[in-house]
């Protein structure tokens, strides 16, 4: 009795990274392929919390406008409060909880 041969067509995997922007997904290092190639998405999402994850939300926070810099700065002015010459543990302990 002679063997059975699979029905499923033998295939080569090659791997590329990209960025998906809106329906496209657009392939780092300038890689293109064919028109009508068929492809496979797996998408790569990052632990919580991790550094790969606030990266993400980084990326994709808005642009800051020059006037954003401009009031957040201003608003750092506001929030300043003076320094104290001495910390709260170089006070005797019945002075603490002031």
């Amino acid at each position: 009795m002679a063997p059975m041969r699979s029905a499923a067509r033998k295939t080569r995997h090659t791997s590329y990274k990209g960025v998906a922007r809106g329906r496209v997904v657009q392939l780092e290092g300038g890689a293109s392929l064919p028109e009508g190639t068929a492809v496979t998405v797996l998408v790569e999402e990052p632990t919580k919390g991790s550094p790969a994850a606030v990266l993400d939300v980084l990326r994709r926070l808005p642009d800051p406008r020059p006037g954003d810099v401009d009031e957040l700065e201003r608003m750092i002015e506001l929030g300043k409060r003076p320094a104290q010459p001495e910390g709260m543990f170089d006070r005797p302990r019945r002075q603490r909880r002031r």
